[in-house]
């Protein structure tokens, strides 16, 4: 999960203080809603896109907006794998030697194919492996940074040419 969180200290009485807390949960929401959409284009796989989700929550002079993504799910394995039968691993050199060993354990693998778009259970499967990639959940929360600096320079020069620097916001 992600979380950002800006308020202001600026006495509540001011004439421009609701205008200001305005900006400033507009930079937050901003900010949680395009990190949301990058680590919807950067999840690896349909299901995970689906559990991606966006919440805010209004606090006294702000808001705190969290990109939710599920902790097991967040992470691919970076260092990829070779193609391998399953069970075995690379050891194994024949889906025949890899049926007897699930065999063996006396039941099948079950798993939901998503090419198939259905719930499968072979004796043995042989696994393409897969590429190596990045952490995609540091790249979300570095996107999210990126865009939350760029939304509050925004925001502080609105400040200095509206109120000549006075307002205090703390992220």
């Amino acid at each position: 999960m992600y979380q950002l969180q800006i308020s202001v200290t600026w006495p509540k009485d001011h004439v421009g203080y609701s205008d200001i807390v305005e900006r400033v949960r507009q930079v937050v929401r901003v900010t949680g809603r395009r990190a949301t959409q990058f680590a919807k284009r950067k999840a690896p796989g349909k299901v995970l896109r689906r559990r991606i989700d966006y919440t805010e929550e209004k606090v006294d002079g702000g808001l705190i907006s969290r990109v939710m993504m599920p902790d097991k799910l967040r992470f691919t394995l970076p260092p990829g794998t070779q193609p391998h039968f399953i069970p075995g691993g690379l050891a194994v050199t024949s889906r025949l030697a890899a049926q007897a060993i699930q065999k063996a354990k006396g039941y099948p693998l079950r798993f939901y194919w998503e090419k198939v778009g259905a719930v499968v259970t072979p004796w043995a499967v042989k696994h393409p492996g897969y590429r190596p990639t990045t952490d995609w959940g540091l790249e979300v929360e570095k996107y999210a940074e990126m865009i939350a600096q760029q939304e509050l320079a925004k925001l502080q020069e609105y400040i200095d040419q509206r109120w000549g620097g006075q307002v205090v916001v703390e992220v």
